[in-house]
């Protein structure tokens, strides 16, 4: 009779684990057609793979699967190029998960869900306000209606909700260190924190965290930063002209002046939100005194040529095509774009990826206007 029971307890078992991790994906929209496709992808790595699809019937979609541990996976628009909604950020773990694709979206159904859901609200009414702050300021820099006082007041304010953003992600993540969404979180907003704070919120995570693959390179570089640092002198690059032609870095760092290194991408959304601002520098100085030279992550060429075209940047633009595969990401432990670095005219680092503020108050007491 025991042996009868300990088999039938052991059958228990091996049911209850061949239904562990089942998840379900109940979906609904309103700006995607009918018939259209939707993709769940999941993070693999630092890449996201198609794992499903699911066609879009009377404004609803699903997906069913298994994932034995949560992970991190994005809802896709298959013609996302063309569609009204940005790829949704869901964490793939068991249960049922809702989502609502819509000009705001919304997920819920599962711990985790939930609580990326709350951080997500919190974090859109910043989104909203640091973006009408900046397109203030694009509106009355390009119309020339920009006073020093507006500027003021709209840089304190940006600076005011920057601030607000990283107080709310850091908490998070402090949270969270025990699961998925604080890593991608994590990874993904790194140049909110500088690398003290970076390396604080991995001493102080769980040991999952710091085992992370992805967390670890962060360390590794958070360690090179250290060639990168303050009074460290520039460290060439192998890189190309608009042209296309084989260049240096050294070429075109001149003694004497004051160089400001611009790691950008055309791509980019917050480098983009840069460029008036780096345009207003390179017009308020001496050019004998001061000058930029951009060094872009751009993998496609004919887009960066025509994002410095139609933006009529005049300043010495290189690139490096292997985007983040590229020499600079590692030599200047870079991770994340725009990434600013200043030298003085000893060609020596003067500051690593300074804020806005921080670089205009060491221009402005350095330089004749």
């Amino acid at each position: 009779m025991k042996k009868r029971q300990l088999i039938w307890i052991g059958l228990i078992g091996v049911i209850m684990a061949s239904c562990g991790g089942k998840y379900k994906i109940t979906g609904k929209t309103n700006l995607i057609p009918d018939g259209e496709t939707i993709l769940l992808q999941k993070q693999n790595n630092e890449q996201f793979e198609i794992v499903d699809s699911a066609t879009v019937t009377n404004g609803s979609f699903s997906f069913k699967g298994e994932q034995k541990s949560p992970t991190i996976a994005i809802l896709v628009h298959l013609n996302d190029k063309q569609s009204q909604i940005p790829p949704q950020l869901i964490a793939l773990e068991e249960g049922d998960i809702y989502v609502t694709l819509d000009s705001v979206s919304h997920i819920s159904g599962t711990p985790l869900n939930d609580r990326l859901q709350m951080y997500e609200t919190k974090r859109r009414s910043y989104d909203t306000r640091i973006r009408n702050i900046t397109n203030r300021y694009l509106k009355d820099y390009l119309s020339g209606q920009l006073s020093d006082s507006t500027f003021v007041i709209l840089k304190k304010a940006f600076d005011k909700e920057q601030k607000g953003l990283e107080t709310l992600t850091r908490n998070y993540i402090l949270a969270n260190t025990d699961n998925v969404t604080s890593i991608y979180l994590f990874l993904q907003n790194s140049f909110l924190f500088s690398p003290e704070e970076q390396r604080e919120l991995i001493a102080h995570a769980a040991p999952s965290f710091k085992k992370n693959p992805a967390v670890k390179k962060v360390s590794h570089t958070l360690d090179r930063l250290k060639n990168v640092e303050p009074g460290m002198p520039y460290i060439d690059l192998p890189l190309q002209t608009i042209e296309g032609k084989e260049t240096s870095l050294s070429t075109y760092i001149d003694k004497g002046k004051y160089i400001l290194l611009d790691f950008w991408a055309s791509w980019c959304p917050s480098c983009r939100r840069q460029t008036p601002y780096l345009k207003q520098l390179f017009e308020r100085y001496d050019k004998r005194q001061f000058s930029i030279v951009g060094i872009s992550f751009d993998t496609n060429r004919e887009e960066w040529k025509e994002y410095i075209q139609k933006n009529q940047i005049k300043w010495a633009q290189l690139i490096d095509q292997k985007g983040w595969e590229s020499t600079a990401i590692l030599t200047y432990a870079i991770q994340g774009i725009p990434h600013l670095i200043l030298l003085g005219p000893d060609g020596k680092i003067i500051a690593n990826n300074p804020s806005e503020k921080q670089l205009s108050n060491i221009l402005s007491n350095q330089l004749k206007q």
